[in-house]
């Protein structure tokens, strides 16, 4: 009776089998699936932001000295939408280390301003300013409006909004 167990074949459990390729799938799935989320969003992340002045945040921030941002919402990126477009949404951040205060100020879109970097007198709605000069224009036409050196920028378009 011992023998007959020994040389009895083994069953193939074909459920178990199915249930481990099948878990197996969703997993692979599940990985390039996060893959490409993170690539997408590396990808939109990547062409949002360039430093001025070098880069120096964390040195402003360490040695406890006030800095500005200029925050751009643009409405491209969206809908086919590949033209240059406005930067329909403007904040002014100013970060001061030193008293731990930080202070957000909105521009409105309709604001009149002279376009800073133009060859001639230019007066339009400050919004107009990224799609006539792009972020420089932005950034010099907002501080000089505020009276506020602008040391750093971040634009977001509806793209990369959407994407996030």
């Amino acid at each position: 009776m011992e023998r007959r167990m020994k040389n009895r074949p083994t069953k193939s459990r074909p459920i178990l089998k199915l249930l481990l390729m099948i878990v197996s799938i969703a997993l692979f799935t599940a990985a390039a699936y996060g893959l490409r989320l993170y690539s997408q969003t590396r990808y939109a992340l990547g062409d949002t932001y360039r430093t001025l002045n070098n880069g120096k945040v964390a040195t402003a921030i360490k040695d406890k000295k006030p800095f500005a941002a200029l925050l751009l919402g643009v409405d491209t990126g969206a809908d086919g939408r590949i033209d240059k477009g406005n930067s329909d949404t403007m904040i002014v951040v100013v970060v001061n280390p030193a008293k731990k205060k930080t202070t957000m100020i909105s521009i409105p879109r309709d604001t009149a301003a002279q376009l800073i970097g133009t060859e001639h007198f230019n007066m339009q709605k400050i919004n107009a300013a990224y799609n006539v000069g792009g972020s420089d224009m932005a950034i010099n036409t907002v501080s000089k409006l505020t009276n506020v050196p602008i040391n750093y920028f971040l634009t977001v378009n509806m793209g990369a909004l959407e994407k996030l």
